[in-house]
C-alpha cells in the first residue's frame, strides 16, 4: 500500500509542476516575462519527467532499475536513428522531385521503370 501511494504521489507531483507552469501567467505580455515563462515551462517540464521516471522505476524491483535504464538508452538511441533516417528519406525526396521537375519542364521526362507512387528504400 505504501509504495502505490509513493507512486501516485510522484505522478501528482508531476502534474501539479506541469499544471502550475501552464496556468502561471506572470508578466506575460512583456518579451523577457515570455522568456521568463518559457524558461520556467521548461523546468517544471523537466521537474514532472523526473518524477513520472522515479515513479515508473517504484513500480519494477530495484535489481531491474539496471535494466530499465539500458532499455531506455536503446529507445532513445532507436527514435533517433528513425528520426536521422526520415529527415534523409525526406531529403532525398525533396532533391529527387526538383531533378524531376526540371526533367520535366525541359521535356526530358525520364522513366525509371516504377510505378508511380512506389519508391526505392534503402535497408542498409
Amino acid at each position: 500500500m505504501r509504495r502505490k501511494n509513493y507512486i501516485s504521489t510522484l505522478f501528482h507531483k508531476a502534474a501539479l509542476q506541469v499544471w502550475t507552469a501552464a496556468v502561471s501567467d506572470e508578466k506575460k505580455n512583456s518579451h523577457t516575462g515570455r522568456q521568463r515563462m518559457n524558461t520556467e515551462l521548461l523546468e517544471r517540464l523537466m521537474t514532472a519527467k523526473e518524477y513520472q521516471k522515479k515513479a515508473f522505476y517504484a513500480l519494477f524491483p530495484e535489481e531491474m532499475s539496471g535494466h530499465l535504464e539500458v532499455i531506455e538508452k536503446e529507445l532513445k538511441m532507436m527514435s533517433a536513428e528513425f528520426l536521422k533516417a526520415c529527415v534523409q528519406n525526406e531529403k532525398r525526396r525533396k532533391d529527387t522531385s526538383e531533378n524531376n521537375g526540371s526533367d520535366h519542364a525541359a521535356g526530358r521526362a525520364q522513366n525509371t521503370g516504377r510505378q508511380k507512387g512506389m519508391r526505392k528504400i534503402d535497408i542498409t
